[in-house]
């Protein structure tokens, strides 16, 4: 079992990829977010730099199929 994460997608917008990260993890996916700004603690802030999903290695190709079949862009 793989324990590496690999960046599966990154949104401009906080609360969003915070959706996207409780669809995940509700479909028992390994993972976490990821942004290097001051948007996590004044969620109002846009992130400059974008806030990314990282997932387990193993699970990336399960969470991209996943995304696909919600119609959620990646």
């Amino acid at each position: 079992m793989s324990t590496k994460h690999v960046r599966l997608t990154s949104y401009s917008d906080r609360i969003f990829a915070e959706f996207v990260l409780n669809l995940l993890q509700s479909a028992e996916i390994d993972c976490y977010l990821r942004s290097d700004d001051v948007a996590g603690v004044y969620a109002s802030i846009t992130a400059s730099s974008g806030v990314h999903i990282w997932v387990r290695e193993d699970q990336a190709q399960e969470a991209i199929e996943l995304l696909q079949h919600e119609k959620i862009s990646f």
